[in-house]
């Protein structure tokens, strides 16, 4: 493991460990603060058998199990160009808890939003569903990711760094 040098660090400094174990369909990751005292993890297990739904352009998921988890993420995103596209995001938290974003609050970035708007899920499209589960401090993730209808998908956590753009854009958006 590679870690920065003292010199380069200040008392205040927080440091993270995140570790990744990807394949073509899934990426698996564990993600906590770095105390130096970490030295194993047991990931979650892969995410698998998730069968899919469309109707009126939005995704649905069921499955018959999963890991542990706090919460669930279903993704579905068209994009039409590196910088154009469009996304349904829905997070659903255990506990009575859940947040909910989809392309309704793209009204906040786009003059002459229509609400009837839908995503074209019979084109190209990716999609990703996954779990999340924290314990003791420490993040545990395991996600599928596929390109569907001819979609190619791009390299493993690509999509997410495209998610977390789209949610730090509508959070600027919503103020």
């Amino acid at each position: 493991m590679v870690t920065p040098p003292a010199s380069l660090l200040t008392a205040n400094d927080s440091q993270f460990l995140v570790v990744d174990v990807v394949t073509t369909s899934t990426k698996r990751t564990v993600s906590t603060v770095f105390t130096g005292n970490e030295t194993t993890f047991t990931l979650l297990p892969a995410v698998s058998d998730i069968t899919y739904t469309s109707t009126g352009g939005k995704l649905t998921a069921t499955w018959s199990s999963l890991p542990a988890y706090d919460s669930i993420v279903l993704d579905a995103l068209v994009s039409t160009s590196a910088t154009d596209f469009s996304a349904q995001a829905v997070r659903v938290s255990r506990g009575g808890s859940r947040k909910r974003r989809d392309r309704s609050r793209i009204r906040h970035l786009r003059p002459g939003y229509d609400g009837s708007w839908t995503l074209d899920l019979t084109g190209p499209y990716s999609r990703d569903f996954g779990v999340e589960q924290t314990t003791d401090e420490i993040t545990y993730d395991s996600l599928l990711e596929e390109g569907v209808n001819g979609a190619v998908r791009s390299r493993p956590g690509h999509q997410r760094l495209s998610k977390e753009c789209l949610e730090n854009a509508l959070a600027r958006g919503s103020k």
